[in-house]
C-alpha cells in the first residue's frame, strides 16, 4: 500500500509537470518572440512557483525512508535550523521555500537508503543463522535416512 502511495503521488507529480511545460512552453515562447521581455521572465518565475509547489513525492519519498531508518535504528541526519532562510545550506536537506517542505537530497538520500539496505541484510543473515545451523543439516539427515530407508527396501525386495 505504501509503494502504491508513491507510485501514485510520482505519477501524479510527473504528469503536473508535463501540464506545467504544456502551459507556460508555449507562452514563454511567444513573449520571447514578441520581444516582450519583462513578460517572459514573469512567466518563467510562474513556471518556476508553479513547479516548485509540485513536491509531494520528493516528500513522501524522504519521510518513508527516514521511517524505516529510524525503524531499523539507524542515524537520520538532523534537518538544520531554519531561522535564517537567507542563509540556509545544507548538503543534507533540500528545503523547498515554496512550500516548506523539506526532504533530503539526492546523495543524502542515496547514502541513507545504501545504509538501509544494509542494515536489513544484515537482519535477515541474522534471523537466518538458525536455518544454516539447525534446518539445512535436518534435512540433510532426513534425505540420508530416506536414502537407507530405500536401500533396505529395494535388497529386501531383491531376496
Amino acid at each position: 500500500m505504501l509503494f502504491d502511495n508513491l507510485w501514485r503521488a510520482e505519477r501524479r507529480q510527473a504528469k503536473r509537470s508535463v501540464q506545467l511545460k504544456k502551459k507556460f512552453k508555449p507562452l514563454i515562447e511567444s513573449a520571447k518572440r514578441n520581444k516582450d521581455a519583462e513578460l517572459a521572465q514573469e512567466l518563467e518565475e510562474e513556471w518556476w512557483t508553479e513547479s516548485k509547489l509540485n513536491d509531494d513525492a520528493d516528500d513522501m519519498r524522504s519521510r518513508v525512508l527516514i521511517k524505516e531508518a529510524r525503524k531499523l535504528g539507524i542515524e537520520v541526519p538532523t534537518k538544520p535550523s531554519f531561522s535564517a532562510l537567507s542563509d540556509y545550506d545544507d548538503e543534507k536537506w533540500y528545503l523547498n521555500d515554496a512550500t516548506g517542505n523539506c526532504f533530503l537530497t539526492d546523495k543524502a538520500y542515496a547514502d541513507l537508503f545504501r545504509h538501509v539496505r544494509k542494515e536489513k541484510s544484515d537482519l535477515l543473515d541474522y534471523r537466518m543463522r538458525y536455518v544454516t545451523r539447525v534446518v539445512v543439516p535436518v534435512t540433510g539427515l532426513i534425505g540420508t535416512i530416506m536414502g537407507l530407508i530405500s536401500l533396505i527396501y529395494a535388497i529386501e525386495k531383491a531376496r
